[in-house]
């Protein structure tokens, strides 16, 4: 069986990307216990400190979330159905098992395209910062916004640069999935066709979207407590990193 450079290149992108994703988006530290982020909320004003668990995950409030299913098992739902679609990708590019796989689709599926490209390269930079992200901060790098014992303000490696990198990591990461799922030549678009992808996307861009609010909620809320915690040498970082999500931009 022959298979073309492209095809190559596209399985192995589609497969670095599904490790990266399945490393990235898991807490990479186990959840803190109660009392540490009781100590968060109690560094809140009691306005905010209500609010709190709306904004102290990176994916949805609590309310929403306890209406589906399980908030702690999203992330590794996700990670799985990423590294599914890929996996599936991959046969459909390579061919392996045609039987199985949409008919007459097989030169968009074994080639690379400006928006399966776009996708690959928004997760690729997505999972980067999220990895430096951890190993900049550590056991202090919790999905639950807690303050643990010898907390200590970080402020070098990626943080030099930007505050709340890891919020501008997530959306890029989900923005280039979406991308990934819908472009031409994958399985999903390859048996739907073009017009339920225009509609898939529509819903996981919304859903993007609802993420990007909560995140923002949630660098203000650990904003407001770092101050109160490390007081003048927070305040010295953020004049000297006004930055919260993008270096020099926002």
């Amino acid at each position: 069986m022959f298979f073309s450079a492209e095809a190559i290149a596209k399985s192995v992108w589609l497969f670095i990307s599904s490790i990266g994703i399945s490393l990235a988006i898991p807490p990479p530290q186990p959840k803190p216990p109660k009392e540490f982020r009781d100590k968060f909320n109690s560094a809140l004003p009691a306005s905010d400190s209500k609010s709190c668990s709306a904004a102290s995950s990176p994916w949805f409030d609590y309310k929403a979330a306890s209406a589906t299913f399980t908030l702690s098992y999203f992330p590794y739902i996700f990670a799985s159905w990423v590294a599914l679609m890929n996996t599936l990708d991959i046969i459909h590019a390579l061919d392996l098992f045609p039987q199985f796989m949409p008919v007459g689709h097989t030169i968009s599926a074994r080639t690379l395209n400006a928006q399966l490209i776009t996708g690959l390269t928004l997760t690729s930079v997505g999972t980067a910062i999220r990895f430096t992200a951890f190993y900049t901060l550590g056991k202090l790098f919790t999905f639950q916004l807690a303050i643990l014992p010898e907390h200590k303000l970080i402020t070098n490696g990626i943080y030099a640069y930007c505050r709340h990198p890891s919020y501008t990591a997530t959306p890029l990461i989900f923005w280039g999935v979406t991308l990934m799922a819908t472009a031409p030549g994958s399985v999903l678009y390859d048996y739907l066709g073009a017009s339920s992808m225009m509609k898939l996307m529509s819903v996981l861009g919304l859903a993007a979207t609802r993420g990007s609010y909560v995140l923002v909620a949630r660098a203000e809320l650990e904003d407001q407590v770092l101050r109160r915690e490390f007081g003048k040498d927070w305040e010295e970082w953020v004049r000297k990193v006004p930055y919260k999500f993008v270096p020099y931009v926002f």
